[in-house]
């Protein structure tokens, strides 16, 4: 009866997570795009739904034509209390930080200050990175221009500085720390031979930027950026961001606020700028009108084109720019992601969208990066794509959750057969043999699965336990679990093969004869 308990609760463990993915209304289709209404009331019906079927629970949006917003609004909470998003409501803007950093430096160029195919070690004589054979030459680094930092062809690995996403460091020096933690990191092509996208690039360049202008990287961008554009609820600091939305993260396919999220210091140049809907429209007014908004001119005309010439083969259909991905058919667009929160920009022709969410993308995020061209499809009188969520995220939370059920059913399986043996040493194996046939294959197979699983965690990914979690927590709260319960398998296997053979010569005989024997 108590394994008959044990399998069903087994069971029933394995299929409420299993219908947690395949059952939610996360994965099925959304609203026809013919229910939709038109004009305004199309983007409004579109955008609702899609925080409906994406469990988003805030998200703020503008759009452009030409140099006037003629769009803005906020949907759902920004906090757990119930606080509206608007779009005036701050969220962190992951990757689009990027192009608001190209900017900064392409004004330092514009002012003298700056020579895009000068070695970054002419501004920061002490720069310095790993030697690799990878490279092909020796102190490859040295030859790194911002010209290729900008364009993503440094050499520098996307891992690079991962590990520090959970920093919590916001001492003045921390954009400098980070850049010289990246001396223990080899670079993985010759600058200027390959795209390889890394925030460790747009770090190096948020410290030229403080290097030439004299003052901190905050300082400039506040100064010569969100002043300028009027981006009155813009911030470089978390610490200073005015009803800061509550960032969200996925758990099994729901959403839950994490409020104590960290937004390291050290990625503000690539990441961890801080805007709203509402200063984002002035940002893409002036991308879209060479570097004008209103009276100010932020950055040449020749300054904005060069910010949007597409250089460097990217991801399929498009190429890299400064801060900006170019896509076949002429599009600007640039996607962002950091614990808790979500963006996206895009400029086709006259139009121009921005939209930022206070939630993780986990397995949302093919789907979430659709929203912002999907926006665009919709006010040009077009269909919005909306492909399925992640499939590889999916299949990875099934396998992992089999797997689960299927190591502690394993567990409990061998603990039981293990009580028995204590409790009836007379049914436990005595020879040699026998004792390393019950042993061995079960202590091989719970390590090997550990080290796999650890393989598919830090190492494969270059990033810690802590770091990754921080994006998809459900994931490895599974997966660490996994390689807990391996090694309890491990360690089972050993204290069992120890009680075996000490008790080795225990003689071998029936209970029959044990009870005689006792009497």
């Amino acid at each position: 009866m108590k394994k008959l308990r044990v399998g069903l609760f087994l069971v029933g463990l394995g299929v409420l997570i299993f219908l947690s993915f395949f059952v939610s209304p996360l994965y099925e289709h959304a609203t026809a795009q013919s229910d939709l209404q038109t004009g305004w009331d199309a983007v409004d019906a579109y955008l609702r739904s899609e925080m409906n079927e994406l469990h988003i629970p805030g998200m703020a949006v503008v759009i452009v034509s030409g140099d006037q917003v003629v769009y803005s609004q906020g949907f759902g909470v920004a906090a757990a209390a119930g606080r509206p998003v608007t779009p005036q409501t701050p969220m962190v803007l992951g990757s689009v930080s990027k192009g608001i950093t190209a900017l900064a430096v392409m004004q330092l160029v514009e002012a003298g200050k700056l020579d895009l195919d000068a070695p970054v070690v002419h501004y920061l004589p002490w720069f310095r990175m790993a030697d690799s054979p990878e490279s092909g030459l020796p102190d490859a680094w040295a030859q790194i221009t911002p010209r290729q930092l900008l364009h993503q062809t440094s050499g520098i690995a996307e891992y690079t500085g991962a590990n520090t996403w959970d920093s919590r460091y916001a001492g003045d020096d921390a954009l400098e720390r980070q850049v010289r933690s990246f001396a223990e990191f080899p670079l993985v092509h010759a600058p200027g031979e390959a795209f390889e996208y890394s925030n460790a690039n747009y770090e190096i360049l948020g410290l030229l930027v403080q290097a030439v202008s004299g003052q901190s990287y905050e300082a400039y961008i506040e100064k010569h950026v969100f002043q300028p554009l009027d981006m009155r609820h813009s911030y470089t600091l978390a610490a200073e961001a005015t009803d800061l939305a509550t960032g969200y993260r996925h758990w099994f396919g729901q959403s839950f606020p994490a409020p104590t999220l960290p937004v390291p210091r050290e990625h503000v140049p690539s990441a961890m700028l801080i805007s709203t809907a509402e200063d984002m429209g002035h940002y893409l007014i002036a991308q879209m009108n060479g570097g004008k908004y209103g009276d100010v001119q932020v950055l040449s005309a020749q300054g904005i084109a060069e910010l949007h010439h597409p250089v460097a083969p990217a991801w399929e259909g498009a190429t890299y720019a400064m801060g900006w991905a170019v896509g076949a058919d002429g599009s600007l667009s640039h996607n962002g992601e950091t614990p808790g929160f979500t963006s996206g920009i895009r400029i086709e022709g006259d139009w121009g969208v921005f939209v930022v969410r206070n939630i993780a993308a986990n397995q949302r995020e093919q789907r979430l990066d659709e929203i912002a061209p999907g926006i665009l499809q919709l006010v040009q009188g077009q269909t919005p794509v909306r492909n399925t969520l992640n499939p590889a995220f999916r299949r990875t939370m099934v396998e992992l959750t089999v797997l689960f059920v299927l190591q502690l059913a394993g567990l409990l399986w061998a603990l039981r057969r293990f009580l028995r043996w204590v409790r009836h040493p007379e049914s436990a194996p005595h020879k040699v043999t026998r004792i390393l046939a019950a042993v061995l294959p079960g202590l091989v197979i719970s390590l090997a699965l550990a080290v796999l699983l650890w393989y598919m965690g830090p190492i494969s990914g270059h990033r810690s336990f802590s770091v990754q979690a921080l994006g998809a927590p459900d994931q490895m709260l599974l997966l660490g679990s996994n390689i807990v319960l391996a090694l309890i398998g491990a360690i089972l296997q050993v204290i069992k093969g120890i009680w075996l053979w000490r008790n080795r010569s225990f003689p071998v005989t029936s209970n029959y004869t044990m009870l005689k024997i006792e009497r």
